[in-house]
């Protein structure tokens, strides 16, 4: 209920320290932790972790605890006194103890013929105010905004924006009114639309509304509308001419467009034999690169075709290589972390140069699945182990150069890792992100859960199950930090990051066929599936992404075959044969300008080897 920080007056310890309350301590916290866990056969759907006694350390020094008195009475005394030793109250002690002791007793107010209470609020500790439905104003006690809860709202894409500024006269030459009327024309005709075809018996699931028609004055003024051009062209030149006018481009209208309009063609990439292409990040505008399960870092220059290998960090522990599963470039792109030589450690490597620098082992027993930065700084890796481990990377290492003061090759350094956690109610880490806005660390388990961690304790704090997810692979969030999208066997679940609720369950249009790799890109999710098809998924209209060409067909990409091993008695086993052979997606990334997609990845089976990788552009 509180704490006072208790100062000795003389000798080493105030009156308060005792031995046997850290013995109590410790007992009370094994006996909470073998409640939380007896039913481990039958985990729950919802598990919230605190601190246990083996993590008592770091959260409570025994000084802090053997100098502290929890007695209401010293709390009171030291207030009264005005001491300055440091003293706190629970506030919430109070509530919890009347509830649980049945203390709270009902005093009824009399409020004569008033109608219905709909709000309160405690004034101060003497008065409150509440609201009743007889209020005068609004004799029938619906609220005027519910008349307008059933509308659909559009919002209009464009391209890009130039603030136009009048060289004579009051408006700039792109000012035409019979602007403001055809977009209203426009806006009325899609409404209609959408109204003929929406069935009110069936609403959907999830429903995103922007600015409607209504609502223009107050987020476009007339004046702002007619003095703005949304001519490309005119962006072109305002940015050549170094003009000081306001101008902005939508990064994302190329991607949608080049989708809509079925431009994407596809450029196959030969890799020889090697084994299914698992992660891939864009380097440059000229450079890719990716790993494989064949333990082979590799570099692919989009203008000239060629493909570079780059040596891998080999540590002191015996050979385990199950290929490298994932790689990542940190915020500030001057570091590259992946996978080492064994799969069970991490090689960080320098950019653009790709020199290898730091070698990061002894956190993990079996490969590495993901790896996420935090920062420039540190970095969590997770394993197949159920573990996750904290890194720091220094900012300088030793370098060695030659007579001539040339730089000959970066002396590799070993890292361990600052700290180990182990997943509770995890089987299998299989992707992990971190959420800045909220500043946690979410990660997935093959099991079905996804499990949050408190970035700046690394603790973790709770785990939640997906209802009905199977074979949960991959995971990705959007941009802006308010959705989380999770691939399983037959559909896509997308969460909301603050509650972790399910939104949306997004079927996929192949039975069975697996979601392998997931991204976004503004509105857009991009999914990978495992039978060589990448599916467009657009939030805002609630459907997959149509064809402006053919609107009664959606927008997929089927890839090329690629290469598969010529051995016939696995192709026989997995029944190749009789149906037709298509790669699993298992990676996918965007350029920065969102109009190249490089996608990657290989045959489904484990035991069958082969590999895909083709540029969309």
């Amino acid at each position: 209920m509180a704490q006072i920080r208790r100062v000795p007056v003389f000798g080493s310890r105030p009156p308060c320290a005792y031995q046997s309350r850290l013995d109590e301590h410790y007992l009370q916290a094994r006996t909470t932790r073998m409640e939380r866990f007896k039913k481990s056969d039958n985990p729950e759907d919802f598990v919230y972790y605190e601190d246990l006694d083996d993590e008592e350390d770091s959260t409570m020094s025994l000084c802090t605890m053997l100098n502290s008195s929890y007695n209401f009475v010293d709390y009171v005394r030291n207030r009264e006194y005005g001491m300055r030793e440091y003293h706190s109250v629970n506030k919430n002690y109070g509530t919890r103890h009347i509830l649980t002791r049945n203390l709270f007793k009902e005093w009824s107010i009399p409020l004569n013929t008033m109608n219905k209470v709909f709000c309160s609020q405690w004034l101060s500790s003497r008065q409150i105010v509440f609201g009743t439905k007889c209020n005068k104003d609004q004799k029938s006690g619906r609220h005027p905004e519910m008349q307008q809860c059933n509308r659909v709202f559009l919002v209009k894409h464009w391209m890009a924006q130039t603030r136009r500024v009048p060289v004579f006269g009051s408006l700039p030459p792109c000012a035409y009114q019979s602007r403001l009327a055809e977009r209203s024309l426009q806006i009325q005709t899609r409404m209609t639309r959408m109204e003929r075809n929406r069935r009110s018996f069936k609403p959907e699931d999830f429903i995103c509304y922007e600015d409607s028609d209504e609502e223009e004055e107050s987020t476009m003024s007339l004046c702002t509308m007619l003095n703005s051009s949304y001519n490309f062209v005119d962006y072109v030149r305002n940015r050549e001419y170094g003009m000081r006018e306001y101008h902005s481009v939508n990064q994302n209208y190329g991607t949608r467009h080049i989708l809509t309009h079925n431009l994407f063609k596809e450029w196959s990439i030969p890799l020889n034999t090697m084994n299914k292409v698992f992660c891939s990040q864009w380097l440059s505008s000229r450079q890719i690169v990716f790993g494989t399960k064949c333990n082979k870092l590799m570099v692919y220059n989009v203008k000239s075709h060629k493909l570079d290998q780059i040596p891998l960090i080999k540590g002191h522990a015996a050979d385990q290589q199950n290929g490298i599963h994932s790689l990542k470039i940190n915020p500030s792109r001057t570091l590259l972390a992946t996978g080492a030589y064994n799969s069970n450690e991490i090689a960080i490597y320098e950019l653009p140069t790709l020199n290898p620098i730091v070698l990061a082992e002894g956190a993990h027993n079996d490969s590495i699945f993901d790896i996420e930065w935090l920062d420039d700084e540190f970095f969590v890796s997770g394993s197949r182990d159920t573990k996750l481990a904290l890194w720091q990377v220094k900012d300088k290492y030793q370098e060695k150069y030659d007579s001539d003061g040339d730089l000959i090759q970066p002396i590799t350094q070993f890292l361990s890792p600052a700290v180990i956690r182990s997943c509770k109610t995890a089987d299998k880490i299989r992707a992990t992100t971190f959420n800045k806005n909220l500043k946690e660390m979410v990660t997935l388990s093959l099991n079905g859960y996804i499990h949050v961690w408190d970035v700046e304790r690394f603790r973790q704090r709770f785990s939640s199950r997906l209802s009905s997810c199977q074979n949960s692979d991959c995971m990705a969030m959007k941009n802006d930090s308010s959705l989380y999208a999770v691939g399983c066997r037959s559909f896509t679940l997308l969460l909301d990051t603050k509650t972790l609720h399910t939104i949306k369950k997004i079927p996929a249009r192949y039975t069975g066929c697996g979601i392998r790799s997931l991204s976004f890109q503004d509105n857009v999710i991009t999914i990978g599936t495992g039978v060589g098809v990448i599916m467009f998924y657009d939030i805002r209209a609630g459907k997959y992404l149509e064809s402006n060409i053919n609107s009664s067909r959606s927008v997929v990409l089927n890839t090329s075959r690629g290469y598969v091993s010529p051995d016939e008695n696995s192709m026989a086993d997995q029944g190749y044969q009789q149906a037709k052979y298509t790669p699993a997606i298992y990676t996918h990334c965007y350029d920065y300008s969102g109009m190249r997609l490089f996608s990657a990845g290989g045959p489904l089976p484990a035991n069958l080897c082969g590999n895909y990788a083709g540029l969309w552009q």
